[in-house]
C-alpha cells in the first residue's frame, strides 16, 4: 500500500539522552557484531488502533536509555579500523508526525499483513542517513493517524542489537511507558570482550561460505551471478497453524524431528528457488540456523569478509520475540512488520494467531507472481485432519 499523503511535522526530531549519568567508555564490538553484512539498521513498524501519550513515551525512552546507554552513543572507527561504540550519551533521535488521511485499517486492507512500500519511509524521519557513523544508532518516530491510531517506527543499528536484543529493548521501553513495575526486568549486558579473537588466531578449517568468491582448481576467482536483477516487488503469504503442521507432516519419515521453522524454511526456500529460475549449474544456498551457528565459531576471522549472498536466501525469524504483544500504552498492535521489504526473508508473527507465520521477501517483479503461486503449492486444507490440527 502506498502512502500518498506527506507526513505532517510540527517540529524537528529531538535528541533524547539518558535521564541519568551513564558509563562514558568506548564499547568494543566483536567480529560477529562488526560484520559488513550487519552494518545496517533493523527497522520495525507497529500499528496501534489507539492513541499514545507521546510525552510519556519520550520520557520513558530517556529512562530506559540509562540501561541501554550504547543506543544513545555513536558508532565510529577504532584504532584498528574496526567499529566501536563511543558511549557519549548524545542521545537517540525521537520524532513525531501525523497523517490525518490515513487509518489503521488501511494497513490491513486486502491481506493479513501489509506489504511494505517505499513510501512508508516517510514514517521514520531521520533514518535516511547514508552513513551509519556518527549518527544516532536508534531513531524513533511516532505518527498519529486520522482514526486516532498510532504508528511507531524504530531503526536500531544491527551492530548493537540482534533481533532478540532489539525486542528486549522495545519491551523494556514499553514497560516503562506503561509505568509498570520491572518484575521481569532483564538488565542488558553490553560487554562483548569475551568474543575477542584468540591470539594468535586458530581457524580449524576453510570456510568457503565466508568468502566473497570461490576458487576453482586453476585459482581464478569466480563471481557468483546475482539472482536479483531488475526492480524488486514484495511478496507475502500467511501460513496458518494447519499449513505449518501439514509441512511438518510431510517431513516424516525422513526426519524424526522437525521444527516448525525448519519445515517452513524448507518450503519457502524451494518456492523461492523455483520462482527465480536460476541456471541449472548455479549453486544456491539457504542461509538459516546452520549458517549462523557456524558463523558463531568465527570470532578469529576478519569482520571485513562476508558470505556470498548473491545466490542465497537468508531467513530471519521475528516470530518468537513477542513483538505482537508490544504495548506502549495503546494496547497490542494490529500490525507488526518491517518498514521495508528486502531480499532476505522475514518470518513475521501473526496478530491473534500464535501458530501462524507470515513470510515476507522481495524478489524481481518478473518472479513475484510465480513465488506467490509456489508459496501456495500443496497447502490446500481439504480434509478434517487439517481442520483438527488448526483447532488444537
Amino acid at each position: 500500500m502506498e502512502i500518498a499523503a506527506e507526513c505532517e511535522h510540527h517540529m524537528e526530531p529531538v535528541l533524547v539522552a539518558p535521564s541519568q549519568p551513564t558509563p562514558g567508555h568506548t564499547l568494543y564490538l566483536s567480529n560477529l557484531d562488526d560484520q559488513c553484512l550487519l552494518r545496517f539498521s533493523v527497522e520495525f513498524l507497529f500499528v496501534f488502533a489507539g492513541a499514545v501519550d507521546v510525552d510519556a513515551l519520550r520520557t520513558a525512552l530517556s529512562r530506559v536509555l540509562v540501561d541501554y546507554y550504547p543506543l544513545a552513543g555513536r558508532l565510529g572507527p577504532g584504532d584498528d579500523g574496526k567499529l566501536v561504540v563511543d558511549c557519549n550519551a548524545e542521545g537517540a533521535l525521537f520524532g513525531e508526525g501525523s497523517l490525518p488521511g490515513l487509518t489503521a485499517d488501511e494497513f490491513l486492507r486486502g491481506s493479513v499483513i501489509a506489504k511494505p512500500h517505499e513510501s512508508w519511509r516517510k514514517l521514520l524521519r531521520g533514518a535516511e542517513a547514508r552513513s551509519f557513523l556518527a549518527v544516532p544508532p536508534l531513531v524513533v518516530q511516532v505518527t498519529h493517524l486520522g482514526c486516532g491510531g498510532t504508528v511507531l517506527c524504530s531503526a536500531i543499528s544491527h551492530c548493537l542489537c540482534d533481533g532478540i536484543g532489539a525486542a528486549q529493548f522495545l519491551h523494556a521501553w514499553a514497560r516503562v511507558a506503561r509505568f509498570e513495575a520491572a518484575d521481569h526486568h532483564v538488565t542488558p549486558f553490553h560487554d562483548r570482550s569475551v568474543l575477542r579473537p584468540r591470539c594468535p588466531p586458530r581457524i580449524a578449517f576453510e570456510h568457503q561460505e565466508y568468502a566473497m568468491n570461490s576458487l576453482p582448481g586453476d585459482g581464478d576467482p569466480v563471481v557468483t551471478p546475482s539472482l536479483f536483477v531488475g526492480p524488486l516487488a514484495p511478496v507475502s503469504l500467511t501460513f496458518t497453524g494447519a499449513h505449518v503442521q501439514r509441512l511438518k507432516d510431510r517431513c516424516a519419515p525422513w526426519l524424526e524431528e522437525c521444527t516448525s521453522f525448519e519445515a517452513l524454511a524448507a518450503h519457502v526456500w524451494r518456492a523461492w528457488v523455483r520462482s527465480l529460475g536460476p541456471p541449472s549449474d548455479l549453486r544456491v544456498n539457504r542461509a538459516g540456523p546452520v549458517f549462523w551457528e557456524t558463523l558463531g565459531e568465527l570470532g578469529d576471522m576478519s569482520p571485513y569478509g562476508r558470505p556470498c549472498l548473491s545466490a542465497s536466501l537468508v531467513i530471519s525469524a521475528w516470530t518468537r520475540m513477542g513483538l505482537e504483544d508490544l504495548d506502549i500504552g495503546a494496547g497490542r498492535p494490529v500490525h507488526v512488520g518491517p518498514l521495508t521489504s528486502e531480499t532476505y526473508c522475514l518470518f513475521l508473527p501473526v496478530v491473534d494467531d500464535p501458530r501462524g507465520v507470515t513470510a515476507l521477501v522481495s524478489v524481481p517483479e518478473a518472479a513475484a507472481e510465480r513465488l506467490e503461486d509456489d508459496f501456495l503449492h500443496g497447502l490446500e486444507l481439504d480434509d478434517m485432519h487439517d481442520v483438527e490440527n488448526d483447532e488444537q
